[in-house]
């Protein structure tokens, strides 16, 4: 019912514009592509097309532009179909100029079988005239539309000049037998592969196209003839005939196949360049592809990007299980805010700006410093990755920009819902009831400690700090400090440092000591009159004087025995990662925040750590025995979050 409905809508628009003078049909024509091209979702198809293809080369609103330009475009292409049985030889030679003509003339003389070869450009539909005026049937290779009634029409329309609709399928051995014949055949070229498709780089990405066309050229040793049509002004176009392409012939067969679709790929791009409002851009060309990007979004909070890199990591070690076509290209984004005040504006005006972005990432500007605006505002990506509050609202952003996936790691905060989200990487101990397939959750927060970083950091380390790697026990002290209400005692901890140097000297440890920034003064006063000097004290670090670049990493490689306070979240979950010993130090005022002592606990009921304070660390300290391997609890969780990101893929 619905098929003939639309028919008879269509028959009747085709009457209508039929009637109306052609300036008049194709003014129509131009409104409607202007309407579309403000509200039709596939504009923004287009528009990520347009990026993903030709990158910073325009602007925002230039790419609007030309998205809008083409919308008039298929607007007045679908006014000259609807127009077809009007079309004569008069017409013809009025509107349509055929840049080289003698060679199709050439070609059709010959009576050699011969495949017209032109993609979605200009209005290709209008290479079917060319038979006409050469007097020769053209048969078209075309897609059956799921509307039988809607179908005949479209090939009604398309056989009032001559030309004879093949279906794909069975009709194939029809297209055969004409060129066979020394018959004319009309194909698109620049259509999908689908998934197991012939994979050729098209703008710089991997993506498949189909084969068959070439295929069937190189047996029946027929002609391929590219024809190229564009829209000059309304109703005037320019037929460019290429020269005969040349297929390649090594004798390999299906390498020839390969090197002559992508050599009229790249055929195909140097139209595309000159004419960028003419190709067919709302079409999902890239579906199929292979070339993924990859962008991490990180700031100047080490925790986050430190998670952040984990997923990288883990992106990295996908590649080793995903067919050898694909090709993921990371890249590190630093975030920059013009200030806190500005870090703050922006998590609100991102929430209601998210819906309208497209296009109009010059906004940036207010909020970030200008080179980081300029970067993400030309930046193409498939999928983005952040960590924390902060950034979520600016990956969701980017997420529309780009019609991107994206990948956050910790719970997001109101108003920011978990649905907006792609994939969402949430620690267990972060209250979050809702488990949907979007979520992974996680025992310890993603680490990107690997074996290589620990070696490169051990290595480092050593010579910064004159250490050998074969020298005697050592243990990695790493102090936290205040965290919302909580912080560290400075009598409890002072008694405790007192016991670790006493436990030193009789078991011969050499002790590697480091602070974090949110180590108060006080503690880093403590740690400096206490350890500073002290014979086990082979390395003394206090991070808001001076710093070594992956020291903490370096650190654990050199050690089997892993002290950490109990604020330090991050820092747990990198020494259980490394598969060090880890002793959690409760030396503090007992007001950690509740996600912490939810930490602790599942990792103490996966035997992945102790947990000690000042009173019971020698006891607690003896329990360890030997070195503790990597648990297959991680491995688990690398697993899971390594499926869930080539789900996104």
């Amino acid at each position: 019912m619905m098929d003939q409905m639309l028919v008879w809508y269509l028959k009747r628009l085709s009457a209508f514009l039929q009637a109306l003078p052609l300036e008049w049909a194709l003014g129509l024509g131009r409104c409607v592509g202007i309407f579309l091209s403000c509200i039709h979702p596939r504009r923004e198809i287009a528009y990520v097309n347009l990026k993903a293809a030709f990158g910073s080369r325009y602007s925002a609103r230039e790419r609007k532009a030309i998205v809008r330009k083409h919308f008039c475009h298929l607007g007045q292409t679908a006014v000259e179909v609807l127009r077809f049985p009007k079309m004569d030889l008069n017409y013809f030679e009025r509107y349509i100029q055929v840049e080289h003509r003698e060679r199709y003339e050439q070609i059709v003389q010959k009576n050699q079988g011969t495949i017209l070869i032109t993609p979605h450009f200009g209005n290709w539909e209008l290479s079917q005239i060319l038979s006409a005026i050469v007097g020769k049937s053209l048969y078209v290779l075309a897609r059956e539309q799921k509307h039988t009634k809607l179908d005949d029409f479209l090939n009604e329309l398309r056989s009032s000049h001559g030309s004879v609709a093949i279906h794909k399928g069975g009709g194939v051995r029809d297209l055969i037998r004409e060129l066979r014949k020394g018959g004319l055949v009309g194909v698109l070229g620049d259509l999908s592969g689908g998934r197991t498709g012939n994979i050729v780089r098209f703008f710089g990405r991997k993506t498949t196209a189909p084969q068959g066309i070439f295929e069937i050229g190189l047996r029946t040793h027929s002609t391929i003839l590219p024809c190229f049509l564009v829209r000059l002004k309304g109703p005037h176009h320019q037929v460019f005939v290429e020269e005969p392409f040349a297929l390649a012939q090594s004798g390999n067969e299906a390498k020839d196949i390969h090197d002559s679709v992508q050599n009229y790929y790249r055929l195909l791009e140097t139209w595309i360049e000159r004419y960028p409002d003419q190709w067919f851009w709302i079409y999902k060309r890239w579906k199929h592809c292979f070339t993924k990007r990859i962008v991490m979004l990180h700031d100047d909070r080490a925790g986050h990007t430190h998670q952040s890199e984990a997923i990288m990591k883990e992106f990295e070690g996908l590649k080793e299980s995903l067919p050898h076509d694909y090709e993921l290209e990371l890249r590190s984004v630093p975030v920059q805010f013009r200030s806190d005040w500005h870090r703050k504006l922006f998590f609100v005006f991102a929430f209601f700006a998210r819906p309208f972005i497209q296009g109009r990432l010059g906004c940036l500007n207010f909020f970030l410093e200008p080179n980081c605006a300029v970067t993400l505002r030309d930046l193409h990506a498939d999928i983005i990755i952040s960590a924390g509050s902060g950034l979520a609202p600016l990956n969701l952003l980017l997420k529309r920009e780009n019609l991107a996936k994206s990948v956050v790691m910790m719970k997001p905060s109101f108003p920011y819902l978990a649905r907006f989200f792609d994939l969402l990487v949430v620690p267990l101990h972060d209250a979050f009831p809702r488990h949907t397939n979007r979520t992974i959750r996680t025992l310890v927060t993603p680490s990107r400690v690997d074996e290589d970083l620990l070696q490169a950091s051990r290595d480092q380390l050593s010579s910064n700090a004159s250490l050998h790697s074969n020298g005697a026990g050592r243990v990695s002290v790493f102090i936290g400090g205040k965290t919302r209400s909580y912080q560290l005692n400075p009598d409890v901890f002072r008694k405790w440092l007192s016991t670790l140097k006493a436990c030193a000297a009789e078991k011969k440890w050499e002790l590697l000591v480091t602070t974090s920034r949110r180590t108060a003064p006080e503690i880093s006063a403590i740690i400096k009159e206490e350890l500073a000097g002290h014979p086990a004290t082979k390395l003394l670090i206090i991070a808001n004087e001076s710093n070594i670049e992956n020291a903490a990493y370096g650190m654990l490689a050199l050690s089997e025995l892993a002290l950490i306070t109990e604020d330090s979240i991050s820092m747990v979950s990198d020494a259980v990662s490394a598969g060090k010993n880890v002793l959690v130090m409760q030396l503090g005022n007992g007001k950690l925040p509740k996600k912490h002592a939810r930490f602790h606990q599942a990792l103490e009921a996966n035997a992945l750590i102790q947990r000690a304070d000042a009173a019971n660390f020698l006891t607690q300290l003896a329990a360890f025995n030997g070195t503790r391997k990597k648990d297959t609890v991680l491995e688990q969780q690398s697993r899971l979050i390594q499926e869930a990101l080539r789900k996104l893929l």
